[in-house]
């Protein structure tokens, strides 16, 4: 059960990081993608609860931002 779990938190990662990559600065893309993949995962702990369309992408819990811009995911 945990190398499933570990694998799934790899995918992740790998994901976020195609997507932050591609991103090219403007927040709308950047919120639009990790609302997508947020919604395919399962967060008991509501880890993820700040990210909405309610708030700035670069407010939100487990990102880093920089000039506005997504540049990262920190380990959460």
């Amino acid at each position: 059960m945990a190398g499933i779990q570990l694998f799934c938190f790899m995918l992740l990662y790998a994901v976020l990081g195609a997507v932050l990559v591609d991103a090219h600065g403007e927040n709308s893309t950047d919120s639009y993608w990790l609302l997508r993949i947020k919604s395919e995962l399962d967060d008991p702990k509501g880890v993820m609860e700040s990210w909405s369309l309610d708030a700035n992408v670069c407010t939100w819990y487990g990102l880093t931002c920089s000039y506005d811009q997504v540049v990262g995911l920190n380990s959460v």
